[in-house]
């Protein structure tokens, strides 16, 4: 947390394991780091049943983090889709990846929701991404570099279907 200059967010992923008594502190400390560090909503649980269900329902952190489906507009409270290129969160040879249509959608519908899309990719063992990865997120680049002016720095609007 220190060294490394400002960092603008710390992702966790733990909030089932780690009760409030255990990741409350983490949470402070981490503030008196780095006061304007945003902290997803997985910090830890708030110890009732279910915790991974409630924390995606607000209970902690500066923004939600719903998982493989795209969030409910919302204005109130920053989101992000965290949501995998192919089917599960760790690298598989001959995954079926999304299609580049099926990854503008999410991007589209994500953003018309007022959130950010985290597309997940896994590394391969040797740690590079699979080439089939990097080539699906070379052409949703240049879908942005010709259509971006539609995305960047824009704000969702209203509940669309899905």
């Amino acid at each position: 947390m220190t060294g490394y200059g400002p960092l603008v967010t710390m992702w966790f992923d733990a909030d089932d394991f780690i009760t409030k008594a255990q990741g409350f502190p983490i949470m402070l400390r981490l503030r008196e780091m780095q006061p304007d560090i945003l902290i997803n909503n997985r910090l830890y649980s708030d110890g009732a049943p279910g915790g991974r269900q409630l924390t995606l329902q607000k209970t902690v952190g500066d923004y939600s983090t719903p998982e493989q489906f795209i969030g409910d507009f919302e204005r109130d409270r920053p989101w992000e889709s965290c949501i995998t290129i192919g089917t599960q969160w760790s690298w598989k040879p001959n995954d079926n990846l999304k299609s580049l249509k099926e990854c503008i959608r999410t991007l589209l519908h994500t953003t018309g929701g007022d959130g950010n899309l985290l597309l997940n990719v896994g590394p391969m063992a040797d740690g590079r991404i699979e080439p089939r990865q990097v080539d699906r997120l070379k052409e949703m680049g240049e879908w942005l570099d010709k259509y971006g002016k539609g995305i960047y720095g824009t704000r969702g609007g209203g509940r669309r279907s899905q």
